[in-house]
């Protein structure tokens, strides 16, 4: 069985911040209305700090949604209207395609038997 130790991280972070406040007011050249008025003025700017970050994280949101729907709008049609020109071409240029190797047979056999002719 392992044993816990007396002192775990969270005793010592509790330690540390207890120690550190008492040591801050006690070193510290500002009266308490001065002090209040500074941490005051640091949670007003951190909260307004925090608020414009959720707007900005709001916005990023919105104009992601908005990115999707559309690529959705126009990008599915555009791909489905590719594709489908695409294959129209494919059906189009096949039966040419079959002509032309067709055609380069008949040339490759030709050729080849007017070497076995020259060669006789």
């Amino acid at each position: 069985m392992s044993k816990k130790p007396i002192f775990s991280f969270g005793h010592g972070l509790v330690l540390g911040l207890i120690s550190g406040a008492v040591y801050g007011l006690l070193n510290n050249r500002k009266s308490g209305a001065e002090n209040r008025q500074q941490i005051t003025n640091y949670t007003q700017d951190t909260i307004a700090d925090v608020q414009k970050l959720n707007d900005a994280r709001e916005r990023l949101q919105n104009a992601v949604s908005n990115l999707k729907d559309s690529a959705d709008e126009y990008l599915t049609p555009a791909t489905d209207g590719i594709k489908r020109d695409v294959a129209a071409y494919q059906f189009k240029v096949a039966p040419l395609l079959d002509q032309i190797s067709t055609s380069l047979d008949a040339i490759n056999d030709a050729a080849n038997s007017d070497d076995n002719n020259k060669d006789v």
